[in-house]
């Protein structure tokens, strides 16, 4: 004979299912949030800088502009997100100074070399790897939330499915052992 207030195995089973289905969303939603709110950071993208080379002399052609990756192509981004964190290093990985060794475009995320002994291949010439330049850098993706408010309303997020989760699981212990 069954208690009234038992559960029971379908009870049970249906509670488990719930949950595990509710925690199988929790981090797609998490993920897709955090893509909402966080700028993408990209570490170590290779730039081969070999076109903009003078031939037998090694000096930079200053007026060549190299892209990043994932520069802005829409409107809003160049205006309300632009690139950023942005850090330049040759192949031997010494750092690069904005405005002295590379002018930085945030808004088109395009950059050119200044000829300075950073880039200058007379003085990375035996370097097997000599034309590759390294940047990192931050990017909005495409449904960034540029606004302030609406990153703080997105974060809440993550918070209601997990007490949705807690809800379900006790409503149902309590209509269960309340019947």
């Amino acid at each position: 004979m069954v208690e009234k207030n038992a559960i029971g195995v379908g009870g049970f089973v249906l509670l488990f299912l719930g949950v595990i289905v509710a925690l199988a969303i929790l981090p797609t939603i998490a993920k897709q949030q955090s893509e909402l709110t966080t700028k993408i950071p990209v570490v170590n993208e290779t730039i081969d800088i070999s076109d903009a080379i003078i031939s037998g002399w090694g000096a930079v052609n200053e007026s060549f502009q190299f892209n990043i990756t994932n520069y802005n192509t829409i409107g809003w981004k160049q205006s309300k997100c632009p690139i950023s964190g942005v850090v330049v290093r040759n192949s031997t990985g010494n750092t690069a100074t904005l405005g002295t060794d590379y002018i930085f475009t945030p808004t088109l995320g395009n950059f050119s070399f200044m000829n300075t002994t950073t880039f200058n291949q007379s003085n990375l010439a035996n370097l097997p790897d000599a034309n590759n330049t390294y940047v990192d850098y931050s990017y909005c993706a495409d449904g960034y939330v540029t606004n302030s408010g609406g990153r703080a309303i997105a974060a809440l997020i993550v918070l209601f499915s997990a007490l949705g989760i807690v809800a379900y699981v006790l409503f149902y212990a309590v209509r269960r052992f309340n019947q």
